[in-house]
């Protein structure tokens, strides 16, 4: 199907380039259409790979979650499981798969507030950061 994703991002692409050629374009605007063109290189490397990072994404941190959860209060914990239990939304449903990530770092962040002080909580910083430095090199935005 034409125009494609990419079609649609290199003609914006082309459109920011033909505006910034333009001497009558001010320079503080030349700075502004910059950046989206930055933006629109950047959606054009990343887009495609989305729909498959937070599918994996979510699953790694829904079992990371369901491993700790224990280390802490009953009341956080049934929050967390609420959500890591949650369905997966469809893997090409990126704004659901997006929505999803964001409930699951949310619950990365109670557990990691409500985890006691000890030695079992080094441990789960541990783990945890090595989940987020996992994530960080894999995360194509």
């Amino acid at each position: 199907m034409r125009p494609t994703i990419n079609d649609q991002v290199d003609g914006a692409r082309r459109l920011l380039t033909g505006l910034l050629e333009d001497d009558e374009v001010p320079a503080a605007a030349c700075e502004t259409l910059t950046n989206a063109r930055r933006l629109l290189d950047q959606i054009g490397r990343s887009w495609a790979a989305l729909p498959g990072f937070y599918a994996r994404d979510n699953t790694e941190l829904a079992q990371l979650l369901q491993r700790m959860r224990t280390a802490v209060p009953m009341d956080v914990a049934a929050r967390i499981a609420k959500v890591a239990n949650a369905p997966a939304p469809p893997a090409v449903d990126v704004n659901a798969g997006a929505s999803h990530n964001a409930e699951l770092r949310q619950s990365l962040s109670d557990l990691l507030h409500a985890m006691p002080a000890g030695p079992g909580r080094d441990a789960a910083r541990g783990e945890i950061g090595d989940y987020l430095r996992r994530r960080m090199a894999a995360d194509p935005a």
